[in-house]
């Protein structure tokens, strides 16, 4: 398929790196050649309005707050049916998602170069261009995910929603300038995603897999941001060698910055849920940790909190002195 290169940066790295084949997908469906012509249409617009998603974000971590504060005093709600429709649909279009970028990703490495895999901006085009664009729309959906939490009284961890906005800003922010390394970060939150979403929907139709399933999620999420650190590893240092590669210093801060926290988060939360003495003693199972990144997604099953014993007997004991529980007779 033959690529007409719109944006300046593009065509310069493209030049620089030379003309890539995508690869032959045995079938494109009719959907997919929606953005056909309009990918630099979409760029553009991201580069003058990402800024709002700095005001999303905003109004999105008020809202969580406030709908907190509003549930406090109230009842949570059911809702599983919602929340199973809900992450069966994420769950549908991250496996579509995963199966359209991954076979661009690995024909580029192989067919060409690791460095043209972090450096080339092709992708944004064709197929995986259609996905690319369903990507970066779909984070600002899966704030919804929050909303579950919240209704439902589930522990809202900071993980969750700092998951959330911080993805939310950065894809809009490197759709903008045609960032080449999101062939990696899309293929992989994709696959990521595909199994998360499946585990949530399974959960919501009270299905009960092993817990080791939510171990294994939470662990892809950690290798998933292991790999986003070393791929901004490469970034850095071929910045440093002076070799063509379509990454502003900007992105590459930000994105450093935003992975390696990704990864503590985290593998903090792996180590609470999973390793930690506490943890490994409590019966209820929890799902992977916010997704991704935002996610995040995304929101986890939260471990059941039991009953403090010593404080239930001390308070049992306290009434019978006071009258309101009956002694038991010797």
């Amino acid at each position: 398929m033959a690529i007409r290169y719109s944006p300046v940066d593009d065509v310069v790295n493209s030049g620089a790196l030379g003309q890539m084949d995508s690869p032959n997908f045995t079938f494109v469906y009719d959907f997919e050649k929606l953005s056909t012509g309009l990918e630099e249409d979409f760029r553009a617009w991201t580069e003058r309005n990402w800024h709002y998603t700095v005001y999303i974000s905003a109004i999105y971590v008020a809202m969580v707050f406030y709908g907190q504060h509003y549930m406090k005093n109230r009842p949570p709600f059911n809702l599983r049916p919602m929340l199973a429709a809900w992450s069966g649909i994420l769950a549908i279009f991250s496996i579509m998602g995963a199966y359209r970028t991954l076979p661009e990703l690995i024909h580029t490495w192989q067919n060409y170069s690791f460095h043209h895999t972090i450096c080339h901006p092709n992708y944004f085009y064709g197929v995986t261009g259609f996905w690319s664009i369903c990507f970066v729309l779909s984070k600002a959906y899966e704030l919804g995910d929050t909303a579950f939490i919240v209704l439902r009284k589930q522990n809202l961890m900071f993980l969750h929603w700092y998951h959330h906005i911080t993805v939310l800003m950065y894809v809009f922010q490197s759709y903008s300038e045609h960032t080449a390394p999101g062939r990696w970060f899309f293929a992989m939150n994709y696959t990521v995603h595909a199994f998360m979403y499946s585990y949530y929907a399974l959960r919501a139709m009270q299905f009960r897999p092993p817990r080791w399933t939510s171990m294994c999620i939470t662990s892809m999420q950690i290798v998933q941001m292991i790999i986003g650190c070393l791929v901004f590893a490469y970034v850095q240092w071929t910045k440093r060698a002076g070799l063509p590669c379509q990454v502003s210093d900007a992105n590459a801060l930000s994105g450093s910055i935003m992975y390696l926290s990704y990864f503590l988060l985290f593998a903090n939360f792996f180590y609470h849920s999973y390793m930690k003495p506490s943890a490994r003693r409590s019966t209820a199972t929890t799902a992977a940790a916010a997704g991704s990144g935002g996610s995040g997604s995304n929101s986890s099953e939260q471990h059941t909190k039991q009953p403090d014993v010593a404080a239930v007997l001390k308070s049992v004991a306290s009434m019978e002195r006071h009258g309101f529980v009956a002694k038991k007779e010797k």
